[in-house]
C-alpha cells in the first residue's frame, strides 16, 4: 500500500469515529490480510505501520495493532474476523476482497476499512461512492474509469490494433467486475 492510501486509512477512521479517543487512551486497530508467501508480508504491514504513524497512531504508544494474514488461506479469514470482533476492536482495516467479504459478514457495526481491487459497488461493500452507508469504507485500487482509461492508453498506443486481450484468474472474484467494466 502507499502512503496515500494509508493516509485516506487513517483519515476515514478518523472521520468514522473509530479513533476519537483521548490521545492517552491506548486504541485496538485489526489489520486482516490475504497475502500469500510469495509476496512479503512484512512489508505490506511495515507500511501500514508507517502510514499510520505518519498521522499521530504510533503502534505500541496511543495504537495496539492485531495482524492477520491468512497466507493465502483463504478458510482463514471468516475465523479471523470474529476473532478481532470478539476482542472488541475499534476498527478492521481489510486488505483484499476476502479479507473485506468476511469481516463484512462478521460485524455490521465495527468499523472496516478496506483496500481492494474490486469495484466496492458491484462486490457488494458499499451501496455508493458518495453514501457508502452501513459500517465499510475505504478505497478501490480499481475503477469503472480505470478500466476505461486503460483502454484508452491501450489504443493511443497501439491505434492500428483490432483485437484486444485481457488476461485473467478465473478464481479471483474481482476479474468478474473488472472485466464487465472494460
Amino acid at each position: 500500500m502507499r502512503r496515500r492510501e494509508l493516509f485516506l486509512l487513517g483519515f476515514t477512521l478518523t472521520r468514522h469515529g473509530a479513533f476519537a479517543l483521548s490521545s492517552r487512551r491506548r486504541c485496538r486497530l485489526s489489520a486482516s490480510s490475504t497475502v500469500d508467501r510469495l509476496t512479503n508480508p512484512a512489508a505490506y504491514f511495515t507500511a501500514f505501520r508507517n502510514g499510520l504513524a505518519a498521522i499521530g497512531y504510533v503502534e505500541g504508544e496511543t495504537i495496539a495493532i492485531e495482524y492477520r494474514n491468512a497466507e493465502g488461506h483463504y478458510d482463514r479469514l471468516p475465523r479471523f474476523a470474529a476473532e478481532q470482533v470478539q476482542r472488541n476492536v475499534l476498527a478492521i482495516a481489510a486488505v483484499s476482497l476476502p479479507a473485506v467479504l468476511a469481516a463484512k459478514a462478521a460485524t455490521t457495526t465495527t468499523p472496516i476499512v478496506f483496500a481492494t481491487g474490486a469495484n466496492p459497488i458491484t462486490a457488494g461493500l458499499v451501496a455508493s461512492f458518495n453514501r457508502p452507508g452501513g459500517n465499510l469504507t475505504g478505497i478501490s485500487l480499481l475503477s469503472p474509469t480505470m478500466a476505461t482509461k486503460q483502454i484508452e492508453m491501450l489504443r493511443e498506443i497501439v491505434p492500428k490494433a483490432e483485437m484486444m486481450g485481457v488476461l485473467v484468474n478465473p478464481n479471483n472474484r474481482i476479474h468478474e467486475s473488472q472485466l464487465a467494466d472494460m
